[in-house]
C-alpha cells in the first residue's frame, strides 16, 4: 500500500493567483486589466453578443420538433428481467419498481428484446418489443396484447382481434313450395238505390240601400277646385274675343273708311331751275318799277 502511486499526469499542483509578477499571475491575477471580465462575478452568459442580435435567434427555425409532447420510455431488457424475476412471477410497473430497475416516477416502461430467457413470464401493462414477445412466448410465458402493436403482433393467441373468425357455411336455398292461384271469384254486386235530393230552402235576397251620388266637387281639395274654375273660365273667353272681329265687321262701310286713318300725300319740290328763273324775273320788274 505504502508503494502504490498514481500515474504521472494524473494530479497536478493548483494553479496560485496573486502570488507576485514572478509567477505569471501576479497582479492581475490572469484576468487582464479591468473590464466586466476582471470583475469577480463578472462575464456573460453563452451566447450573448454584446446587445446585438445573438446568433440564435438569427438563424431561421426550420423543420418540426415534437419536443412539447414527445414521450420518452424507460428501457428494460430482458436479460435483467430474466435475472431478477423468478419463473411464474408477472412482470409489470409496480414488480419493476420493486426490484428497482424503474424509478418511482417512471410510468412509460418498454422491454426489449436483449438477452435470453428460460423462465415462464407474466408481462401485464408493459410496452414489448416484437423481438422479446417472441422470446418470452417461445419460453411459455404470455404477453398481454394491451401493451401495444407490436406485441399483439408477436403474440397472435392471446390478441382476440388477431383470431381468424371462423367462415360461415354457406347458406342453402330453401325449395321453394309451389302455390296454385285460385281462381278470382266475381264480386256480388251491390245495388245502392241513390236517395232523392232535398231541395234546399230559398234565402230571400233584400235589396241593397243604393248610396246617394256623391256630388260634383265635394271631396276635392280647393287646389283642383281652382284649376277645374279657371278650365270652365278659358271656354268663356275664346268665344267672346271671337264675336269681336265679326262686330266691327257689322258696322257701315263708310263709317269704317272715316275710322281709317288718312294717308298724307307726299309734297313734289318744284325743280330748282325754276324758282332761280322766277326769282330772276322778279328783280328785272322791280329794277323797271324804279
Amino acid at each position: 500500500m505504502e508503494t502504490l502511486k498514481p500515474p504521472k499526469g494524473a494530479t497536478r499542483q493548483r494553479k496560485r493567483l496573486g502570488r507576485g509578477n514572478g509567477s505569471g499571475t501576479g497582479t492581475t491575477a490572469g484576468k487582464g486589466t479591468k473590464g466586466q471580465n476582471s470583475r469577480s462575478g463578472g462575464g456573460v452568459r453563452p451566447g450573448f453578443e454584446g446587445g446585438q442580435m445573438p446568433l440564435y435567434r438569427r438563424v431561421a427555425r426550420r423543420g418540426f420538433s415534437n419536443y412539447p409532447f414527445k414521450k420518452e420510455y424507460v428501457v428494460v431488457s430482458l436479460a435483467s428481467i430474466e435475472a431478477r424475476f423468478s419463473s411464474g412471477d408477472t412482470v409489470n410497473i409496480e414488480a419493476l419498481r420493486g426490484h428497482g430497475l424503474i424509478g418511482n416516477r417512471d410510468s412509460l416502461v418498454k422491454i426489449l428484446g436483449d438477452g435470453e430467457v428460460s423462465k415462464k413470464f407474466t408481462v401485464v401493462g408493459v410496452r414489448v418489443s416484437r423481438s422479446a414477445a417472441a422470446k418470452i412466448v417461445a419460453a411459455g410465458g404470455t404477453v398481454d396484447n394491451i401493451a401495444g402493436k407490436e406485441t399483439a403482433e408477436a403474440n397472435p393467441e392471446a390478441s382476440p382481434e388477431a383470431s381468424p373468425e371462423p367462415e360461415a357455411e354457406p347458406k342453402k336455398a330453401a325449395p321453394k313450395a309451389e302455390v296454385k292461384a285460385e281462381p278470382k271469384k266475381a264480386a256480388a254486386k251491390t245495388e245502392v238505390k241513390a236517395e232523392p235530393e232535398k231541395a234546399a230552402p230559398k234565402v230571400e235576397a233584400k235589396p241593397k240601400p243604393k248610396k246617394a251620388a256623391p256630388k260634383a266637387g265635394e271631396g276635392e281639395a280647393p287646389a283642383v277646385k281652382k284649376e277645374k274654375a279657371a278650365e270652365a273660365k278659358a271656354p268663356a273667353k275664346a268665344s267672346a274675343e271671337s264675336k269681336k272681329p265679326a262686330a266691327v265687321e257689322a258696322k257701315d262701310p263708310d263709317q269704317a273708311k272715316a275710322s281709317a286713318p288718312k294717308k298724307s300725300a307726299p309734297k313734289k319740290s318744284a325743280p330748282k331751275k325754276a324758282e332761280s328763273d322766277a326769282s330772276s324775273d322778279s328783280d328785272t320788274a322791280e329794277k323797271d318799277s324804279k
